[in-house]
């Protein structure tokens, strides 16, 4: 964090469950103690190994006393402690792969993904492809249409009218057994800019959503992509057979829509049921 120091980060917040074995770890949150503002008032959780003195007199609670320790003092409850160990065992082999090994495989994967995915008339890879990127694509896929894209400015140009991004994280996993991600992966403001959706378009999407109150939305109408993440461990068979999957489900996707049940209420796309012939 280079405490102390005039270009040093005041908080940095992490989440170990996405580092390689590290899935059930708990978040980290590295900060200041000038930054604490809390040591006159009650910890932000209230539970056990918080308090350090209570006598039932006081209404108000003036009289408590809480554990001056701020690590302590907000982590109320039971410790993860193997959790914690997990974590701790995450950033080690991490270590031992080496932070170096692991940017040389994934900028060589998105390299490549970029250079076979961009050209492809099918897929639009979205968000700034020609500066320095991790190695997570996001990106419309669908077949050309003639229709003009509502996403995204097109200078006049004729573009393809994409498949829901989660529908296309559905066939990615029925069909190849590919876990990926569809929606706006929890940036809907960051969301609305990428895809070119103005205020007007935003506030109908968002009274689809909301309705009457006795009545559900319609959730599957948010707009999103899907998202894939070519991590450093991944095999380049493994890598080449994501890239295939893209480019199958870009050009034949479509012919599946009528394998699925949309439910524009949830956004949930599960496999309509077969009812064998009389």
């Amino acid at each position: 964090m280079r405490s102390g120091a005039i270009d040093g980060y005041d908080a940095v917040f992490l989440s170990p469950h996405k580092f390689l074995r590290g899935p059930g770890s708990p978040g980290i949150l590295l900060m200041s103690k000038a930054l604490y503002r809390l040591k006159s008032s009650p910890p932000s959780t209230c539970g056990g190994g918080t308090v350090n003195f209570v006598n039932g007199f006081d209404e108000k609670a003036s009289g408590t006393l809480y554990v001056e320790e701020i690590e302590e003092r907000e982590d109320a409850g039971t410790p993860q402690i193997l959790n914690k160990i997990r974590a701790a065992l995450a950033f080690w082999v991490k270590d031992y792969i080496s932070y170096k090994f692991i940017e040389t495989q994934e900028h060589n994967y998105i390299i490549k993904a970029l250079e076979r995915l961009i050209p492809n008339p099918n897929i639009l890879v979205l968000g700034n492809t020609s500066t320095e990127r991790q190695a997570v694509l996001s990106f419309l896929d669908g077949r050309e249409t003639g229709a003009v894209c509502q996403w995204r400015e097109t200078g006049g140009n004729k573009k393809r009218k994409p498949l829901h991004g989660p529908f296309v994280a559905k066939l990615l996993n029925d069909l190849f057994g590919i876990q990926a991600r569809g929606g706006c992966a929890c940036a809907g403001p960051y969301g609305h800019s990428l895809l070119n959706v103005d205020e007007t378009r935003s506030l109908a999407y968002r009274s689809a959503i909301k309705m009457a109150s006795h009545t559900q939305g319609y959730n599957g109408v948010k707009p999103g992509w899907t998202r894939v993440s070519f991590s450093y461990y991944m095999s380049n068979e493994e890598f080449e057979f994501i890239l295939a999957a893209l480019e199958f489900i870009a050009i034949y996707g479509e012919r599946f829509l009528t394998l699925y049940h949309m439910n524009w209420k949830t956004g949930a796309g599960p496999l309509k049921e077969r009812h064998p012939r009389d």
